[in-house]
């Protein structure tokens, strides 16, 4: 293990427009990249907001399309069917979005 010491940058995010009916407080993100102008702090925190956004792709294809459970025997069946799934999975995602809702799972899906 390196003894060296770690140097942690700390930004502080709020809300501007929330929506409607949640309240959040401020947050805050730690990060190991130097923040040193408004700049950096504003991509940093979009890169944070796209990381929530990829979390939610990634359990639509797993849980939706259970693109785990597939049985693909090449690599180039495999591109194939997550090229097929991706776009899916972001198309209910950006739908999810716009109507200020969950995408729907396998498991949470009515029927």
């Amino acid at each position: 293990a390196d003894p060296s010491p770690l140097t942690l940058w700390v930004l502080e995010a709020r809300e501007l427009r929330p929506h409607q009916g949640v309240s959040l407080g401020p947050w805050q993100l730690l990060t190991t990249l130097p923040v040193t102008t408004l700049a950096a702090a504003c991509e940093r925190i979009g890169w944070h907001v796209l990381r929530s956004q990829i979390q939610v792709l990634h359990k639509v294809l797993k849980s939706g399309c259970q693109i785990e459970q597939r049985q693909l025997e090449t690599a180039v069946r495999l591109e194939r069917v997550l090229a097929v799934a991706r776009c899916g999975a972001a198309a209910v995602v950006g739908t999810a979005q716009r109507g200020g809702g969950t995408p729907p799972t396998r498991r949470s899906a009515p029927g």
